[in-house]
């Protein structure tokens, strides 16, 4: 073959496509870096995004644990994914305390105007 020739090697050749090591090149490389080919990856930045959206903390970081459980059984490493668990986890505590702040005020004010009448009249 001539340096010019633009026949396919035999396996085993020194071309780019049977070369060890050499990467997926063209159209492969973009379908390898596609979210087809790295499972979890697109739960994972939905879960990313909905972990920051305040009351979605919670769906957020289910979402977000499913991707990067997804992702590790790929072999895949998910920064969206794990930044959703940690985003998520954040708002999740900090919508759950404001829940119990709000349930406890609540309850104490009914326990409140149920006392005899003349303790109750403060709740008027």
């Amino acid at each position: 073959m001539t340096e010019h020739s633009t026949a396919i090697a035999p396996t085993g050749g020194t071309d780019a496509t049977t070369r060890v090591g050499a990467g997926p090149t063209g159209a492969r490389a973009a379908e390898s870096r596609t979210a087809a080919g790295h499972p979890g990856r697109g739960l994972g930045i939905a879960g990313f995004v909905l972990s920051m959206l305040g009351a979605l903390s919670p769906i957020g970081f289910v979402m977000s644990i499913l991707a990067l459980s997804a992702s590790t059984r790929a072999g895949h490493r998910n920064g969206f994914a794990t930044w959703g668990i940690v985003l998520g986890a954040i708002g999740t505590a900090l919508m759950t305390t404001v829940l119990v702040a709000v349930v406890a005020q609540t309850t104490q004010a009914g326990a409140m105007c149920s006392l005899p009448e003349v303790l109750a009249q403060a709740c008027r």
